[in-house]
Order: C-alpha cells, then structure tokens, then sequence
C-alpha cells in the first residue's frame, strides 16, 4: 500500500483546538480516537483502513466499526492521513489532515473518503454539472486468476426515454474507454437514472456483459471479469419473491444468449454450457416485472457452478445478493446487484 501525500480531497474532521505544535516522537498521555468513513463506495464505517502520523512512526488500523486509537502522544498539533485499497483502486487519495490534541484525556477525529460527487469531479471534469451523470469506474480482470487485463477496450450502452407532445422518443447512448496498465477502465458522462449496460471482450475468450445502476449517485464502481479463451461453465441458481419465497416455472434466460432454463417448484434453476465471463441473468414470470442479476461463470480446470439468487419484485427495484462459485480452488466472490425494470 502506498503511502500518498499528495492533497486532491477535503476530509471531515472534528476536535479539541490547540494552538501547539508536537514534537515528533514525544512521548504523553494524551489519547487520540477517531473513526474512518467511506462515503464513496458503502456509506458505511471504513474497515482495514491504515490511519498514520505524519513524521512519525505511530500507525493503527481500523477495526470492523472504522474506529482507531493512538495512544501515548504528547499534546499538542498532528498531520494525520490514511490509506485503503478503497482509494488505491479509484486513484484517489485523502489528504492529510491537522488535528490538535489536548494533553489529558481523548480527542475525537473523523476522517472519510470523498464522496461520489467530488469523485465524479475530480475524474470526469470535463461532464457537464447540469444534467444527471456520473462516472463508472470498472476494474477489468482475467476471470481465471483475477489479474488485471490491460487495453481492454470497455463500451457502455443505455436508452433514455424521453416524452414529448403524445409521443415518447427513445435515445441511446454510449460511451468507451480502454483499460489502464492496471486493468482500470473510467467511463464518463454516463446517466444516473437508467441501467448501463457494460461490455468488454479479452483475447479470443466471448464478450462479457455487466449491469450498473448508479440510482442517482455521481460515482459507481463494478469489476468485469473475462475470459481471455472461449470456455463454458454451468450456472445454477433460485428465482425468490421480494419476501423470500421461491417462484416456481420463471423462465430464465442469460441475456445476450440463447442460454435459458425453466425454474423447477422449489424456483431452482440450472443453465449449462453458458459463456464464461460476467453474465446478466434474467427472470420472467406472469405477474411479475422482470428481474435482473449479475453473476459470473469463471473458467477453471474442472469446470464452474456459478450460483446466483434474486428476488423478482411486483414492482419498483429490489437490492440482492449474488454469489458466483467455481468447483476449483478458485475463491467463492459477492456483488450485490439492483433488479429494475429498465431495458437492455
């Protein structure tokens, strides 16, 4: 992990103000607690985040709640900046931050990621600020080994239904851009309000397809694992209601194929000889707006079961969770995925 000084984005902090310097390396009694925040990715308390002093070699990591604790310093004035392969993977970095520590008892700081919107800035500049964009950052990998793929050229598709005077207008959009050196691929000038579809192809393996909906925010971030050699592999999965309970006779299909099953009575469902690479699964049932899940189906020496679970909604989106497992040694991987009632 590397350990950045360059000031590109604004943290929140609180504390007690004092107006003296510490001597690095000084030794106290003062206590300084504090709790790191992603508002980037998960809105929620950052854990594994390297926290450090300036100057100095005081460090301490974050535990499952984002809290951290320095204990024994000297009262008086700290630059205090942290690391995470949140920021590593986005190519930003927090700045460093002053904080004053008072010479008893604790001192409270918060520190936090950027968050979407100053994230969109700073990679996308160029987007125009009127209207609703964001930016998708991908991270394009070999489904095998799950090393970076670089010079993949990644495209995003989407409509826009626009109404006018008793008519409605479709508008399709897209936009590209080549993975970087570290398989990283920033696309831009993309809408929030309406899925994207993701599209990427590595060497002679089959185009891998991914679905992202930013539902309102500035910056989203999703990986596309492709295969670099044609392979197949075997998905099975369940078709559940929002409430949990199973769906039975959903016709299942994997989009952009000829792939399709139909959901037994306990709503369970097996697709063979299904491209390897990121998938978009669909479910159809009377009654029911479609429903949407990613999942991915990994090459490996013996074969690949990816497994994937949703729920279909009667109306509106539905987060759930999707997990795909190859039979390998390969590790199992989660993404949690949006069903909506937009179209490819």
């Amino acid at each position: 992990m590397v350990r950045r000084a360059t000031v590109r984005q604004t943290l929140v902090t609180t504390g007690v103000a004092l107006l003296v310097t510490a001597r690095a390396g000084a030794q106290g009694s003062a206590l300084l607690r504090g709790v790191v925040y992603d508002s980037l990715i998960s809105a929620a308390p950052l854990e594994g985040a390297e926290v450090w002093i300036e100057g100095t070699n005081r460090t301490a990591r974050t535990d499952a709640l984002g809290r951290f604790e320095l204990a024994a310093l000297a009262a008086g004035r700290y630059r205090l900046t942290f690391d995470h392969p949140v920021l590593d993977s986005t190519g930003l970095a927090a700045p460093p931050v002053v904080v004053d520590v008072a010479g008893d008892g604790a001192t409270a700081v918060t520190l936090a990621t950027p968050g979407p919107a100053t994230a969109h800035r700073t990679l996308c500049p160029h987007d125009p600020w009127h209207q609703k964009t964001g930016a998708i950052l991908g991270l394009v990998r070999n489904a095998a080994d799950s090393k970076p793929l670089p010079d993949i050229m990644v495209t995003a598709h989407w409509t826009i239904y626009v109404l006018g005077a008793g008519s409605v207008r479709a508008e399709p959009g897209t936009a590209a851009a080549r993975s970087d050196r570290s398989g990283r691929v920033l696309l831009c000038n993309v809408p929030t309000d309406v899925a994207v579809v993701l599209q990427g192809r590595a060497g002679e393996g089959p185009a891998g397809m991914a679905l992202v909906d930013l539902d309102g925010r500035a910056f989203g971030r999703t990986s596309l694992d492709l295969a670099v050699a044609a392979a197949t592999g075997t998905l099975t999965g369940v078709v559940r209601k929002r409430n949990g309970t199973v769906i039975a006779g959903a016709t299942v299909v994997v989009i952009g194929t000829d792939s399709r099953a139909q959901a037994d009575e306990l709503g369970g469902f097996t697709l063979r000889d299904v491209s390897a690479g990121p998938r978009i699964v669909e479910a159809q049932a009377v009654g029911y707006p479609p429903g949407r899940a990613q999942a991915t189906v990994r090459p490996g020496l013996a074969g690949l079961t990816g497994r994937a679970t949703w729920s279909s909604c009667s109306g509106g989106k539905a987060r759930s969770p999707i997990a795909s497992s190859p039979t390998t040694a390969l590790p199992p991987t989660s993404s949690t995925v949006r069903i909506s009632r937009s179209r490819l």
